[in-house]
Order: structure tokens, then C-alpha cells, then sequence
């Protein structure tokens, strides 16, 4: 016959055991929506512009406080969303880390108004950059040998973030707050339109901004960290790159990526191809090479890495099948329709009366 003090016993047994079954359930719970809901990084991103938004004291960089001049810090009190989704991809390749290093850092230095994504299936990247403050998505859909595909980042990008504008940027480019002050110039040259009702205004049509890039032999983290460190060897050192290389793509809100051929990137022939085509779909195009430093990190693998993989014609061979002519000539940067200058320290749109022949489409 059982006693009441085992009788007791085995009650608390079953109820202590009942409680630590349940709470092993809700954290399974919680570590899978921390996983796997989209929603946590939309909310990350909120999270992260508003925390910073708030804070007058901001350091981007250790060791530099207040990184932005009174008049952005003073725009983003006025602000409800980033400017700018900049994102890019890597892989995990011990070659690359000082460079991706350097990115890491020069990126989140743009913040609050620029959000910076990965877009890996590396848990190593992933776990690393996420550590350090970047926001990670998944490679979705790749192409050649594993190389994500353009279209799909943006569109993802646009799904998971809202932002004024949107862009794929390689690994290997650093920035300045011309990228900032630059772009808050077209947006205020959008707002001006729908005051005035400007004819000039950029924002009737969907968007393209588009430069040419500095190359810089071995960017040390000193300078890659400092915007006026970044300035001085990018005019001391650095070389303008070719028209028909373009680095990033940053498009409005509202552009068709819906509608874009799988190129991927990397790869020679897609950039060009995306600056003619939005000339002939009669997007705006506007070459921003004047007043934004896109500083490319050049290293020992020179700057023409993509020429160097096996699949380095996969975006030419996809474009010709789906086209069969295609105009180059017709995307690189001099021919955009508008570009930005910059005179006694304040930016402008310009219209281009006098684009070259070879800018003409027929």
C-alpha cells in the first residue's frame, strides 16, 4: 500500500515535470520565430533606425563621434524611414576578409539613413555581419555556378524594407556622406516637383542612379573607416575607372525589377544592359559620378575580377538569347539624360543637352 507521503511525491514529479516541458516548448517557439518569420527582420530594420534616429550623440566609426554635418543630423530628426537600402554578397574567403572588413565598417557608418544587407547562405557570414550590425537575407535564387541573381535581391530587399531608394552595391566599394547628401538632394528635388509641379523633375518616372568608381591599391582599415581619410587617398591615389563600369544601381521605390532578365551579379554585361534599358523604357537616368565617391578597393586581383571566372559570360549569353542585339554603348554613364554636379558645396540636377552620338537611341 502506498503512503501519502508517496502518494505526494509523485504528484510535484508530474507537475514540476509538466512545467519544464512547457517551458522548453515556448523557448523552441521563440528560437523559431527568431529564425524563421520574416516579420523579425522588418523589425530589426525599424528597431534599429529609429534607436539611432534618436540618439544625438551617434558614433558610425570607433573613436569618431557625430560623423554626419548639423545639416544631415538635422534631416534626420525629420525622417520616418532610411534613406537607402544598400545591399551586396560575398562569399567566405580568407583573401577577402580585410576588405569586407573595411566594408563592414564604412557601411554602418552611413546609418541612420542607409540600412546595409548581406545577402548570404553562409552561417559564417551571416553570423559574423549580423554580430556586427548588418541586417542578413538568404540567397533566394542563383544562377552560374551558384552567383545570386540581381532581380530577386531587390525584390526581396524591397519586400522586407521600406526606403526611398533601393541598391546592389559590389563588396569591394566604400562611400562617403556624398552618397547621403546626394541623394537627399534628389528627394528634395522630388518633394519641390510635387509642390510646384516642375516639368523637370526627376520624380515622374521611375529612377536610376548610376557613377563610375575610384580605384584604390590596398585601402588600409585607417583609411576605409574615415570619410576624410577616405577623400584625401581617393584624390591622392586614386584613379577615375572606366564609363562602361558602373558599381551600383540605385533604383526608386517603385522600378520595375519585376521585369529585368536573370542576370546575376559579378559578371560582365548586366550593367550596362540595365542603364540602356531604362534610357529606351524612359526611366530617368542620372549619373551621379560628380558628387558621389564610390571608392573601389583594388587589390592583387587587379580590377577586373569578374573577367577571370569560368562563368564571365553568363549575363552576355542570357541577353543576347533574349535580345539578340545589344546596344553596350547605349549604358554607360556619360549617356544618362541628367547628372549631378556640385558647385560652391551645393548639389544640383542637370538636364544634358548635348549627349555624344554614340548616346543616341534610335
Amino acid at each position: 500500500m502506498q503512503t501519502d507521503k508517496t502518494v505526494s511525491t509523485g504528484c510535484r514529479y508530474r507537475e514540476w515535470t509538466s512545467l519544464l516541458l512547457t517551458a522548453i516548448l515556448c523557448f523552441s517557439f521563440i528560437v523559431y520565430l527568431y529564425l524563421y518569420v520574416d516579420t523579425t527582420n522588418i523589425t530589426k530594420a525599424i528597431t534599429f533606425f529609429k534607436n539611432i534616429q534618436g540618439d544625438p550623440q551617434f558614433v558610425g566609426i570607433s573613436g569618431q563621434s557625430t560623423l554626419y554635418p548639423w545639416k544631415e543630423r538635422e534631416l534626420i530628426k525629420n525622417r520616418t524611414k532610411p534613406l537607402l537600402t544598400l545591399f551586396t554578397s560575398w562569399l567566405d574567403t580568407e583573401d577577402k576578409y580585410l576588405v569586407h572588413n573595411i566594408t563592414s565598417v564604412n557601411w554602418l557608418a552611413l546609418r541612420p539613413f542607409v540600412v546595409p544587407i548581406v545577402f548570404t547562405n553562409e552561417a559564417a557570414v551571416g553570423k559574423v555581419y549580423a554580430r556586427a550590425g548588418w541586417l542578413v537575407l538568404p540567397v533566394r535564387v542563383a544562377a552560374a555556378d551558384g552567383v545570386p541573381v540581381l532581380k530577386y535581391m531587390y525584390l526581396d530587399a524591397m519586400k522586407q524594407f521600406e526606403s526611398d531608394f533601393y541598391t546592389y552595391v559590389n563588396s569591394d566599394i566604400l562611400f562617403t556622406n556624398t552618397l547621403v547628401d546626394t541623394l537627399i538632394e534628389i528627394v528634395q528635388n522630388n518633394q519641390t516637383f510635387h509642390n510646384s509641379a516642375q516639368s523637370n523633375s526627376i520624380s515622374q518616372h521611375h529612377t536610376l542612379i548610376i557613377g563610375r568608381r575610384t580605384n584604390v591599391f590596398n585601402i588600409t582599415m585607417e583609411e576605409g573607416s574615415s570619410w576624410s581619410e577616405l577623400t584625401k587617398v581617393a584624390k591622392k591615389k586614386g584613379e577615375l575607372f572606366r564609363s562602361d563600369a558602373e558599381d551600383y544601381f540605385i533604383t526608386s521605390s517603385s522600378y520595375p525589377w519585376i521585369d529585368i532578365p536573370e542576370v546575376v551579379i559579378g559578371r560582365r554585361a548586366y550593367d550596362n544592359w540595365l542603364v540602356m534599358n531604362a534610357r529606351k523604357q524612359k526611366h530617368q537616368v542620372i549619373d551621379a559620378s560628380e558628387t558621389i565617391l564610390a571608392v573601389h578597393q583594388t587589390t592583387k586581383d587587379g580590377n577586373y575580377e569578374g573577367m577571370k571566372k569560368k562563368t564571365k559570360e553568363h549575363n552576355h549569353n542570357l541577353l543576347v538569347t533574349l535580345y539578340k542585339n545589344v546596344q553596350y554603348s547605349l549604358g554607360v554613364t556619360e549617356c544618362a539624360e541628367y547628372q549631378t554636379t556640385i558647385n560652391t558645396g551645393k548639389i544640383s540636377i542637370i538636364f544634358r543637352t548635348n549627349l555624344a552620338t554614340y548616346c543616341r537611341i534610335q
